[in-house]
């Protein structure tokens, strides 16, 4: 029994710690989706409070996936594991039966879950939750006093701390489409052979009062006496989506210059602010300079929003800002960049450097070799981002050994 406990355990907290640091290297995202839950259930609210919830959502997931991991404070623990389970069990239950929302957001944008294989991925997590909570007094602690209390400290702060940062900056692992190596033009494609989707089509006649459903093969096109009602189209299975579907930059004056854009070859910029009225106005001067550079080397450099009229004029007399303000979906906005506003960098369409308005480089940085620069800091940060990850999984697991060779 003991072995069993201990694996329940570690299993569960594993899981936990999967989805809740999914969630946290990307706070925002998952606010958008809780907001999609308020407002599918009727219940609307505001996106700071969304967001707010988010991060205390997100952080806690990740700390109870940690203690339980580490056996800190389990009898405690335990107790929130089990309402965590118990309580998006029942959710995920009315979405996948009302099928309000497509999807549930429980890995992010890791994994794409429908809402009946998250229900059914919350029943198998669930006899964990339950055997860990019935054994919640087995599990003892073998650290000193003081050593357990630290430990829990630690783990209460650093989730929070890891939002906070993801929320200031960027996600830490990018699992949008929008990420470095995309090309932005062919994600936008559908290849010649993707399947389409597929429908199952009802035609309702009537006939002397008594209505009865035919397909489009056998309908009675050739007897008059039928009378047409209605047709009922039900999808039945989902055909090819491309990775990116609702991204477009409508200028006010020559339409759609979405193409035109994205298949320009050599360097374009693209200042990306998903609301002007709410954007960061001393992140959005930055932009500026920036601008003034690009236009002395004729390189592009555009403002995609979907805020257009007055606000656009109100935007610029707050920024100074000269550069062409182009209009987009909000939403495809929101997905491509996490905060407001956000630079990206294209070359020949691609995505070589993306940018948190907190992160945009320096203005020297766009002088000279600006893509060998940018390839250089990529190196950078995929060395730093490794160094870090290995750094916390020695400690994850040296604390884990540590505990485990005590018991």
């Amino acid at each position: 029994m003991y072995v069993i406990n201990h694996i329940c355990r570690l299993l569960l907290g594993a899981l936990f710690i999967f989805s809740g640091f999914v969630k946290s290297i990307d706070p925002l995202g998952t606010s958008y989706k809780l907001f999609d839950y308020f407002k599918a259930g009727g219940a609307a609210i505001p996106e700071n409070i969304a967001l707010i919830l988010a991060v205390a959502l997100c952080a806690a997931e990740l700390f109870i996936g940690l203690a339980l991991f580490l056996n800190i404070k389990v009898k405690f623990v335990s107790w929130l594991s089990l309402a965590f389970m118990v309580f998006f069990t029942i959710i995920t239950l009315v979405l996948a039966l009302t099928d309000k929302v497509a999807d549930c957001g429980c890995f992010g944008d890791a994994f794409k879950l429908t809402n009946w294989q998250t229900f059914c991925k919350n029943l198998v997590i669930l006899p964990f939750a339950i055997m860990v909570f019935w054994q919640r007094k087995k599990y003892k602690e073998e650290v000193s006093i003081i050593t357990s209390w630290v430990a829990f400290s630690m783990i209460l702060i650093a989730p929070v701390i890891l939002n906070l940062y993801c929320l200031r900056h960027l996600p830490l692992i990018n699992y949008r489409p929008y990420k470095i190596g995309q090309n932005i033009w062919s994600g936008m494609q559908t290849p010649p052979n993707a399947p389409a989707d597929v429908y199952d089509i009802k035609l309702v006649y009537q006939k002397n009062g008594v209505k009865k459903e035919f397909s489009e093969q056998n309908y009675p096109w050739q007897d008059t006496t039928w009378t047409f009602v209605e047709q009922k189209t039900t999808l039945v299975k989902k055909g090819y989506v491309a990775p990116i579907h609702d991204f477009s930059i409508l200028s006010p004056t020559d339409g759609d210059i979405t193409e035109k854009i994205l298949r320009k070859q050599g360097l374009v910029y693209l200042f990306i602010a998903p609301n002007l009225t709410d954007a960061n106005i001393e992140n959005a001067k930055k932009a500026n300079e920036i601008y003034s550079i690009c236009k002395r080397r004729n390189i592009p450099f555009i403002c995609i929003s979907s805020t257009t009229g007055k606000r656009v004029e109100l935007f610029r007399s707050k920024t100074g800002a000269q550069y062409p303000i182009y209009a987009s979906d909000e939403t495809a906005l929101k997905t491509a960049m996490r905060t407001n506003p956000g630079l990206m960098m294209l070359q020949d369409g691609t995505i070589t450097g993306i940018w948190s308005g907190s992160d945009i480089p320096d203005p020297v940085f766009f002088k000279g070799n600006t893509t060998g620069k940018q390839l250089l800091a990529l190196e950078d940060a995929k060395d730093q981002l490794l160094v870090s990850v290995l750094i916390g999984v020695v400690l994850l697991f040296g604390f884990s050994l540590l505990i485990l060779r005590r018991n």
